[in-house]
């Protein structure tokens, strides 16, 4: 069953990282009533004890990139500790490594990278918390999603996302969040909406559709495919009756090489725009130098009947989820699915 985040304890802290499990997150409950109030036990800790900064790591759950400049210069520098959370987040500006914050009374956000990818955290309170439609998906811990369906129509969708063209022609709406990097740029996340199919009509769509093109442009140009569904479509065999074959094929695909190369002179976006039939073998042609990662073993797939989840195990360190959901899978859960895409479009779930 999945698990849940302990909604008695006072206060939540989310580190947002590709090292850090399938769904690419860290998720730890705290005994502090307030986030100020944790910073100051913390900080007085680390006035008192060399050790403060490996208790610290342990209440977290493990490292956590770039907090480590503000407490081991606390000693160093008799940095008083912060007496309101304006305070706190001149700290972590002064004190850590280049980012961007974000706070009010019940919650700090910090976006950060490690010169290797980009990173995040959140620490939230009780309060925050309670914003679900905002946090629900912060808090999800489990990969496994539960496959409920609803055909009330409670979700809403509040975004502005963009479609995945043609449409499918039939009922209903499949939504894609896909947390795909190479280069670095980790955050957010790519939305895409394929209208007129839910996810047990996605198969047959891929195989079926071709994408449309703006040959004004160039004659290969696509406006609103990520090249993530693409190769997820080019690795659709005709005969497949789900989506889950085609993910497992991604899976061992060498996403992040390819993305990153110049594999294609027009990019990655130029693969199999065409025939279903020929998708496969021009991506197949864009990796012929790169040997499969020697993780995908490791990935984590599942597809159920409104929802999946392939979370690719790309190497020893990067895990990199796409979740693809239908309405009926949003009816459902409104407040998740939500979150899910106010989270693939920002790192800043208040923003």
């Amino acid at each position: 069953m999945p698990r849940s985040v302990d909604r008695s304890a006072g206060l939540h802290f989310v580190y947002r990282s590709p090292y850090d499990g399938p769904l690419a997150k860290r998720v730890v409950s705290l005994p502090d009533a307030t986030v100020l109030g944790w910073f100051q036990r913390a900080w007085h800790a680390a006035e008192t004890s060399e050790s403060a900064l490996a208790k610290v790591y342990g209440e977290l759950g493990g490292d956590v990139y770039s907090l480590y400049g503000l407490f081991d210069e606390i000693q160093e520098d008799g940095l008083p500790p912060p007496a309101a959370m304006a305070d706190l987040a001149a700290l972590v500006e002064k004190r850590t490594y280049s980012g961007e914050s974000a706070f009010d009374e019940h919650s700090f956000r910090r976006f950060t990278d490690d010169d290797e990818v980009e990173l995040a955290y959140y620490f939230f309170d009780r309060a925050a918390a309670a914003d679900r439609r905002r946090t629900a998906w912060l808090f999800q811990e489990d990969w496994l999603l539960p496959d409920t369906a609803s055909s009330k129509p409670t979700f809403a969708n509040p975004f502005k996302l963009k479609y995945v063209l043609p449409s499918g022609g039939g009922e209903g709406t499949t939504y894609a969040c896909l947390h795909t990097f190479y280069d670095g740029e980790s955050l957010p996340g790519q939305r895409a909406v394929i209208p007129g199919v839910r996810l047990d009509g996605l198969a047959a769509y891929f195989c079926n559709t071709a994408p449309t093109r703006w040959p004004g442009i160039s004659p290969t140009y696509i406006d609103d495919w990520p090249w993530e569904l693409l190769l997820l479509r080019a690795m659709i065999d005709p005969g497949d009756t789900s989506i889950e074959p085609g993910l497992a094929r991604c899976a061992r695909y060498p996403l992040l090489r390819v993305g990153e190369s110049a594999a294609s002179i027009l990019g990655p976006s130029s693969l199999g725009v065409g025939p279903h039939a020929a998708a496969r073998g021009e991506f197949l042609a864009a990796a012929v130098k790169f040997e499969a990662p020697a993780s995908s073993a490791e990935s984590k797939i599942y597809t159920g009947t409104h929802v999946a989840i392939a979370s690719q195990h790309v190497n020893a360190e990067d895990w990199q989820p796409w979740i693809f959901f239908d309405d009926l899978w949003a009816n459902s859960q409104p407040e998740l699915a939500e979150s899910l895409l106010r989270y693939t479009g920002g790192w800043d779930p208040f923003a």
